[in-house]
């Protein structure tokens, strides 16, 4: 059985910018583990609908260093993926594609989150609450 676990910047929105990397080593490896922060397990969570890959979760990078160093033995890959470094004319999301030797195609071909219309209507609930008015949400991405 071959096993991976892949290693990448820790932030919530790191997670989803490196989820289709993830999905194309599982392709690959009969088990991929990826980790993360302790209060994000649940939504990481939530981005692999694929019996192979498997979250862990940690405090933070410390513990996740120790953990690898610890169980090596237990990987026949241990891929650590940055956006720092590369070539200067991709951006931070190319990068980290660069970096895990994954075609930067493969960020939207690969991604794909099941959605749980419940738990959106409940959210959006509570911004209704909160502005107690009609509201947009934006996402501000710079590239």
């Amino acid at each position: 059985m071959q096993r991976a676990i892949i290693y990448h910047h820790l932030g919530l929105g790191d997670q989803i910018t490196c989820a289709s990397i993830i999905h194309e080593y599982a392709k690959h490896y009969d088990v991929v583990d990826v980790v993360c922060k302790n209060r994000y397990y649940s939504t990481v969570k939530n981005l692999y609908n694929n019996s192979k890959i498997s979250v862990l979760s940690f405090e933070d990078d410390p513990d996740v260093v120790n953990y690898i160093h610890t169980n090596s033995h237990l990987y026949d890959c241990i891929k650590q993926i940055t956006c720092f470094g590369g070539p200067e004319h991709m951006n931070f999301e190319q990068r980290f594609y660069h970096a895990a030797n994954v075609a930067f195609e493969k960020k939207w071909e690969n991604f794909n989150v099941i959605r749980n219309i419940e738990h959106e209507l409940q959210l959006m609930s509570k911004f209704t609450e909160i502005f107690d008015k009609p509201y947009k949400f934006v996402h501000h991405d710079p590239y």
